[in-house]
């Protein structure tokens, strides 16, 4: 983007979101948004200039105690009566859950773009997904959002990690409101997949921030990596 690791600042919008405001010199002509999301065996990362955007990523699983379908019953005022026919109608009890996880992605990328938190009312959005089979290697832009009855002028970018990770990115219209006449131009790019990174790529151009200590280090590394439920414990 143009900038060192330790130049980089970040600002919160009204809602208390984080963002990546214009440089004051560079070649970036708008503030990034951006937005993270980790489940399941993956982390995630959408970034966008100039616009509302938010990602999600879940894990398709079973159930812990409970069958497929007294989970959904726990769950039916996440979703309108539309989904839950299409959730129920995909197949078997996995492809229930399948297409379940992909409507909770969609509903967690909107919420998290514009910021309101967990109490948005989730019946409020609705999905018309489309198409209904995904393939991996693939970004499909089709699905549509309606809110409050009416569609929205929204982007829903939906591809497979994997055969069990679905992910959803959400885009909104062009964030005028912060770009304080700097003049960016908004274009409608193509969809990308996600690129695989390893914590190597990561972290191989960054600049540390404070020295190292390792105290900090073994005490992180001493603790389980999946802490054993007090259940089992017992």
């Amino acid at each position: 983007m143009g900038f060192a690791w330790d130049g980089f600042r970040l600002e919160r919008t009204a809602r208390g979101k984080p963002y990546l405001p214009r440089p004051s010199s560079g070649p970036s002509i708008t503030h990034w948004n951006f937005n993270l999301s980790h489940q399941g065996d993956y982390a995630v990362l959408a970034a966008e200039p100039g616009r509302q955007v938010g990602v999600d990523v879940m894990k398709t699983s079973r159930p812990g105690s409970s069958s497929v379908q007294e989970f959904f019953r726990i769950m039916n005022r996440q979703f309108t009566d539309l989904e839950w026919t299409n959730i129920r109608t995909a197949g078997s009890d996995w492809d229930q859950l399948d297409m379940f996880y992909r409507h909770w992605a969609l509903k967690e990328s909107f919420i998290k773009a514009i910021g309101t938190g967990l109490g948005f009312d989730l019946q409020r959005v609705e999905f018309h997904i489309s198409p209904n089979q995904m393939r991996e290697g693939q970004v499909y832009s089709q699905t549509r959002m309606h809110l409050d009855d009416e569609e929205e002028d929204w982007i829903f970018e939906e591809s497979l990690l994997d055969k069990d990770h679905h992910v959803a990115v959400a885009l909104g219209k062009p964030d005028i409101s912060m770009s304080k006449g700097d003049g960016g131009t908004f274009c409608e790019a193509p969809p990308h997949l996600f690129t695989l990174l390893s914590f190597s790529d990561l972290v191989s151009r960054a600049t540390p921030l404070t020295e190292e200590d390792s105290a900090y280090w073994e005490r992180f590394q001493s603790k389980k990596e999946a802490p054993s439920r007090q259940s089992e414990q017992q």
